[in-house]
Order: structure tokens, then sequence, then C-alpha cells
């Protein structure tokens, strides 16, 4: 792990008035955000700009999910190239740092966001950034850019978590834009349109632990925003025209009542339909009932398997016949039950696989799946890194992953005992579903 130290030396100047440039890298075709599916306002990019103007920085904003690009015009006098990714993204991070450095080579590159969270002494091997922020970034990227000579990761401590959230620098985006793309299937059919594709209320998993495939960027405190910047935030979009909106938090069945009720009720006035996360073991009868009120259409769970020994191995803290009773009590409360499945998971068997195609087309649930991807820095990646010859030639086949191995009839990472067209033709029959 690379570490900053922050020493409070009167002999370090304050740097104010930097040329910041962020950019927020093309996603591939497989992910939200592109031409297929719901446009996915970059909010985490939004709330990084918002410190760095407030602290004095000039900042422009490149999302390239929009069709923006680099040009030598907007990059040319850049002192900071701040750049976010995923690990979907990886290939085109790569590309873009390349390109970077040819247009403005006096430039240095900042890498943030969950690509390098999860494993930054090993993300540092393979592409050529100068300063890295881990975990939350909008008061460590201040710090970091106070002395940002040398190369040095600012390591996620207590300390460099956020005094406060921000709100999003909304005024350096076209928000209508966001808003304007295809609306999901699944969203016309519960009345959802323009949908907002990218608001948390709060940010960390509850649970002690990660579950084994998850590369957790915000930690296990639950932070949650004030109720007047979620309520600002919210009206920023319906200024744009919105008329829906999906809640990325992790769960958001786990905000304090009090907050809880305020953005209910919030919601509620202004009768916008929504859809958020949950975990199959936070919901109960009562609390989905007052969601169904407020104005919830559709909640996502995790399912991820069939298979009790697949969902121990994964850590994932609940059971098949949890997921099985979440489902019943949110069809019952009226709302949609929609699941996350995850095909490849060690443990898993031929009948699970059968019993979650099986469940999910019985129950006519929206089923999203997925192919294990393991990301590095997580136990799963462990697992798997003795079928991984090449880590840079795997990493770029994280782009449009489930694709490119249905294209070419295996699994990349397959860390279970079944053959890989079992797998395959599971996934394809969920995705039909």
């Amino acid at each position: 792990m690379f570490f900053l130290a922050l020493k409070q030396k009167s002999t370090k100047r304050r740097i104010q008035g930097m040329n910041i440039v962020l950019i927020n890298p093309p996603l591939p075709y497989d992910s939200i955000g592109t031409s297929g599916g719901q446009r996915f306002f970059p909010e985490g990019l939004a709330s990084i700009a918002s410190a760095l103007l407030h602290a004095g920085h000039k900042v422009r904003v490149i999302d390239m999910c929009t069709g923006q690009q680099l040009t030598s015009e907007v990059c040319g006098d850049a002192e900071i190239f701040g750049i976010t990714g995923m690990i979907n993204q990886f290939a085109n991070i790569e590309d873009i740092i390349s390109r970077l450095r040819k247009l403005n080579s006096k430039a240095k590159i900042l890498l943030g966001g969950p690509l390098v969270t999860c494993a930054p002494e090993l993300i540092k091997q393979l592409l050529d950034f100068d300063l890295a922020i881990i975990g939350e970034g909008e008061r460590s990227v201040v710090e970091l850019l106070q002395n940002p000579t040398e190369k040095m990761v600012a390591n996620n401590n207590p300390y460099l978590l956020p005094k406060e959230f921000v709100m999003p620098a909304f005024e350096l985006f076209d928000l209508r834009w966001y808003l304007s793309g295809p609306t999901w299937p699944h969203y016309q059919s519960v009345g959802m349109a323009k949908v907002v594709g990218n608001l948390m209320v709060s940010r960390g998993c509850p649970r002690p632990q990660n579950c084994a495939f998850c590369g957790q960027l915000f930690g296990h405190t639950m932070r949650c925003k004030p109720f007047n910047l979620v309520e600002g935030e919210i009206r920023a979009w319906i200024d744009a025209g919105a008329q829906g909106i999906r809640f990325q938090d992790d769960n958001l069945c786990q905000l304090p009542p009090e907050l809880q009720e305020l953005v209910f009720d919030l919601l509620k006035k202004h009768e916008l339909p929504w859809v958020a996360h949950s975990r199959v073991d936070t919901v109960s009868p009562a609390k989905l009932a007052r969601m169904r009120e407020a104005g919830c259409r559709i909640i996502y769970f995790g399912l991820e398997s069939f298979s009790d020994q697949a969902l121990s191995s994964a850590g994932k803290g609940a059971t098949v016949d949890e997921a099985k009773r979440a489902v019943e009590l949110t069809r019952e409360a009226g709302i949609k039950p929609a699941c996350f499945f995850l095909i490849g998971l060690p443990g898993e068997t031929r009948a699970s696989l059968q019993a979650a195609v099986k469940f999910a087309r019985d129950q006519q649930i929206l089923a999203r799946p997925y192919i294990l991807c393991p990301i590095p820095g997580t136990p799963m990646f462990e697992r798997a890194k003795h079928l991984i010859t090449d880590l840079r030639d795997y990493l770029r086949h994280c782009a449009n992953w489930a694709d490119r191995q249905l294209a070419d009839g295996k699994l990349y990472a397959n860390l279970t005992n079944l053959p890989d067209d079992i797998l395959l033709e599971a996934y394809r029959e969920l995705r039909e579903l």
C-alpha cells in the first residue's frame, strides 16, 4: 500500500487556483450509461469537482460517456488530470492516459475510483499515473493537491473522510442529457421515465465485512447526507425534468429512521416514482408498505445464487430462503422485485442454477444476471489468480465481460466444478428473463 503522510509543515505552501480537468472514461456497451440503457450521472466525479471548486481551483469536466472528447483546447493548459474508473473501464483508462501524456506531458495524472481503490499497488504497476486517491476523495483530493510533487497515494483513513458532504457541481454538467436516454422496459412498466440513474443518500455498506466478490469503495460505516442536501439534489434533478429516481445506496432500507422518513415524505410530496437497492434480510412488511406509499416501484436484491453453499462461500450472509421470502414480501407490498444473479460462484451446482432460472421464470421477476468477474484486491480474486496468466490482458477483457465469454464459449475465471457451457447457458436463460 502506498501512503500519503499528511505532514503539517509550515514549509509547505498551499497551492490554489490550479487548472484541473476531471475525466469520466467511456463505459463499455454492456454497462449502464451507454446508448443501450439508462444514462449514468457521475455523481462521485461531480462531488470531487465541487470540493475542488470550493478550494479555489479551476475545474473542467470531460464526461466521455456523453461523447465529449479529449482535445488540446481543453487539456493543453491543465496542471492536473483527474480520472475515475471501474474495473470494466481499465482498457479505456489505459488509452486515455496514453493520449493525455501526448496532449500535455507536463500535467500530473491523478487516478481515483473503485479500480485503484481495490488494489492500488497492483494497478500502479499497470497504469502510468502520478497520484491517486483511495476511497472517498472530496477531502483527500484537496489535501493531496496542497503538495502534488511526488508519486503518492492517499490512504483511506478516518482523517481523510469528507468532513461533510457537498452538493455536486451540477453547473458543470448538462443534466438534461442524463435524463434523455432510452428508458428500460421495466421502468416503463411502472410508469417511470427520465430517470436519474445515480443518486445516493448514504455511503457505506453496514455489513461488518465485504462479500468476497465485492470491491467496496465506501467501507462499512454508513454515513448519510444531511436532508437539506438530499432535498437540494432532488430539486436540481426535478428542475432538469426528472420523472423518476434510481437510488444507488448499498441499502436504502437501512437509513436512520428520521432521515428515511424525511426522504420518503419528500418523494411522496413530489410524486416521484423511484427504485432502490436492498439486502434480502433487511426488509419487513411495514417497511415495504411505507416505501410503496412513498413511491417505490422496484427494489433490487442481490440474490446472486440459489445455492446456500455458494452464498456462504461468497460471504454473502444471507440464505436462499431469506431471498425467497424477501421477493414474496416485496410483491405483496405492491413493489416489483428485481434480482441480481452472479453466475460462477464457488459452490454453484446444476441444481442450484436450474432452481434460480425456475424461480425467476415462475415468479416473473426482473432478472439481471452477471458472470463472476474477480476484482483485484478481493478474496475472490485471490481464489482466481491461478487462472490468470496475463493480468493486463485479463483487465482489458473486463470490458464487455459477459459478451466476450459468450462469444468465446468459455469462462475466463471458472471457480466452480461445472463445465463452462452449463454456466453460460444459465446466464443466457436468466438474461432472457
